[in-house]
């Protein structure tokens, strides 16, 4: 879902249109639920490393590489809704 979202956006930004259609809507919101499970299990085994006071290397780098993948998708849909706000308003 997250790679569609992102062919989606690259090419709106390819034609210079990026009105969004159900398919926009529809991949945006699963991918903000997969961010939002991701997110849901990081919590998880960060409570549990500061609950037994142990983390080892692999488990801080995939804490690290799943917040900035997080985040990263998170920007990627702000600013792909940004652009679709300002191009509706022109439009109107």
């Amino acid at each position: 879902m997250i790679i569609v979202f992102n062919w989606l956006g690259s090419r709106s930004f390819e034609l210079d249109d990026y009105r969004w259609r159900i398919w926009h809507y529809f991949f945006g919101l699963w991918s903000l639920y997969f961010i939002g499970t991701l997110i849901y299990g990081a919590v998880n085994i960060l409570g549990d490393v500061i609950l037994y006071k142990v983390m080892g290397d692999e488990t801080l780098s995939y804490l690290i590489i799943n917040f900035v993948f997080c985040i990263s998708v998170a920007v990627h849909l702000i600013i792909y809704l940004v652009k679709n706000y300002k191009q509706s308003i022109h439009r109107s």
